[in-house]
């Protein structure tokens, strides 16, 4: 077969021109990602059968500028027995331009366009799509008629940033689908505002001027990955952040901080609704992953502290924010730390440079401790760079599943399972709400901490926790003073304290303990956990 692309001249395209092209009826009899026509002609042999054909090129005009880009497809049959078979994919018939209108001004930051197209089987025939960060036009050809092999799924993402003069920053990010089987013939996207769901987000940062990048990955529900570009900020920072999509979407974030990278839970979309999100706020401190509120019951998760038949598993991500918030992977800053196992006196496991294990216990029912020391150094932070942790609790064989069916656990054969007799294991853990402003300072004089205690992810039936104790150091953890505490419900505790005018300027650190009815607690310290606000002059 023959494939001419044409320019919007009507002439081949000069140059060299990747498209893609697959078989649409079983993609496994024939797919290219990335063939290539130079000037405008390509060549490929390929079996009988139903095809579909995607470019995207940039345009130019008669004077050499440039004016957009511009996706075509085509559908057609590859005859049995044809001895040759003419395809044209003609930017011409790409008329309709990609535009949004928002409920307030916004100029466009980045423009994705997504086009899938299945086979008969539901495999992946073609991937592609357009990616611009200029503002270039964008154009695509609309359909004549919905597919009728396979399935054609085409949505358009955008990220859009507020006019510079917008006394408080804000942005949209917003994932958009067309019909199933066709591209619409109308491209406009207008947004309402009952389609957004509001994000007024705080980014802290302990350190004045910290460079970060945020980007937004959107999902629809035939969607594995995202894409998105980061949007480079300095910090501490406040934004209204505009998120919407089509039904079903969801969107992960990510947050480049100086050289680490934080992540959130992918969680779905809450249209209408207003939240408050914090990013980076103290203490920052080894803890558990969670899935987000409302998240997809089809959403594979990896249980972190687990016990499936005598495989306990425990493990940390290594920094996590108040919001939950977690480092990814095992950051390089740690320069120090210790990972132990403890049962009834007998060090059951430990190891340097690890966040946690998994080891195989003896089935009766008996008491654990680990116990998780680091330290890290970073010039871009200087607050709860070191931490200890302490975390006390019972367990034993019981073969009960207590996760959800969408969740995962490691075996004793040290594979990852099924959920089948998966108990998650009954450790406490604290939620903090320190009071200290996004620059991670608290003024001397009266202060307080509320602290939520509860239990890793998948407990069963979870015990309360009815015991808590707060306290804070001012000179580096030498001395520590209890704070006055009041039990608030629902293993929520609030902390009081007064911080001496003596501490202006330094930093103050925290020891937290909280336990259950069942004896189970945790008890965390985080050096330099804030800093005491240089007094006024």
């Amino acid at each position: 077969m023959r494939v001419t692309v044409l320019g919007t001249d009507g002439k081949p395209l000069p140059g060299t021109t990747p498209f893609a092209l697959a078989n649409v009826d079983d993609a496994a009899l024939y797919r290219e990602p990335s063939l290539q026509a130079v000037d405008g002609e390509a060549k490929a042999e390929v079996p009988a059968g139903r095809y579909s054909a995607m470019v995207s090129a940039p345009t130019f005009d008669g004077a050499g500028e440039s004016t957009g880009i511009r996706m075509a497809t085509a559908e057609f049959t590859v005859p049995d027995g044809a001895t040759g078979t003419d395809v044209v994919l003609d930017l011409r018939k790409a008329t309709e331009r990609v535009t949004f209108s928002t409920p307030r001004p916004a100029e466009e930051h980045q423009l994705i366009l997504h086009y899938l197209r299945d086979d008969t089987k539901g495999e992946v025939a073609v991937n592609g799509g357009v990616g611009v960060t200029s503002g270039a036009p964008v154009y695509v050809q609309p359909s004549n008629r919905p597919v009728t092999t396979g399935d054609l799924r085409f949505n358009v993402y955008t990220h859009r940033k507020a006019p510079a003069e917008a006394a408080t920053p804000y942005s949209y990010d917003l994932k958009l689908a067309n019909p199933a089987g066709v591209i619409a013939k109308n491209q406009h996207y207008k947004v309402t505002g009952g389609q957004l769901t509001t994000l007024r987000t705080t980014y802290h940062s302990d350190t004045p001027g910290r460079a970060q990048e945020v980007a937004r990955l959107m999902y629809l529900p035939y969607e594995s990955s995202g894409e998105a570009l980061s949007e480079p900020f300095k910090t501490p920072a406040r934004r209204i952040e505009y998120v919407g999509g089509s039904p079903g979407a969801s969107y992960q974030d990510w947050l480049k901080a100086g050289e680490r990278r934080f992540v959130s839970e992918k969680q779905t979309l809450r249209p209408g609704r207003t939240t408050t999100v914090d990013w980076l706020r103290g203490p920052l401190a080894p803890g558990f992953t969670e899935p987000a509120r409302g998240a997809a019951a089809d959403e594979t998760w990896y249980c972190a502290a687990c016990r499936k038949g005598d495989a306990l598993t425990f493990s940390l991500a290594t920094v996590v924010d108040s919001a939950g918030h977690h480092v990814l992977a095992f950051p390089s800053d740690i320069t120090s730390s210790h990972f132990a196992v403890v049962s009834g006196g007998t060090t059951l496991y430990e190891g340097d440079g690890v966040s946690g294990g998994v080891l195989t216990v003896p089935p009766r029912k008996a008491p654990y401790t680990v116990v998780y020391d680091q330290t890290r150094t970073n010039g871009e932070f200087h607050q709860s760079l070191t931490t200890h942790t302490e975390w006390t609790f019972a367990s034993g064989h019981s073969g009960d599943q207590t996760v959800p069916d969408n969740w995962t656990c490691v075996s004793e054969a040290g594979e990852y399972d099924g959920p089948a007799e998966c108990s998650a294991l009954p450790v406490v853990v604290p939620h903090y709400r320190l009071d200290a402003a996004p620059d991670g300072t608290s003024p001397a004089g009266d202060d307080h901490l509320v602290v939520g205690f509860g239990h890793v992810p998948g407990v069963a039936a979870a015990p309360a926790v009815t015991k808590a104790r707060v306290e804070v150091s001012f000179d580096g953890g030498e001395r520590w003073t209890a704070a006055a505490i009041t039990a608030l419900g629902k293993g929520r505790f609030r902390a009081d304290w007064t911080t001496p005018d003596t501490a202006a300027g330094r930093d103050a650190s925290l020891r937290v303990t909280g336990t259950d009815a069942d004896g189970n607690s945790v008890a965390q310290t985080v050096k330099s956990a804030f800093t005491v606000a240089a007094a006024r002059r």
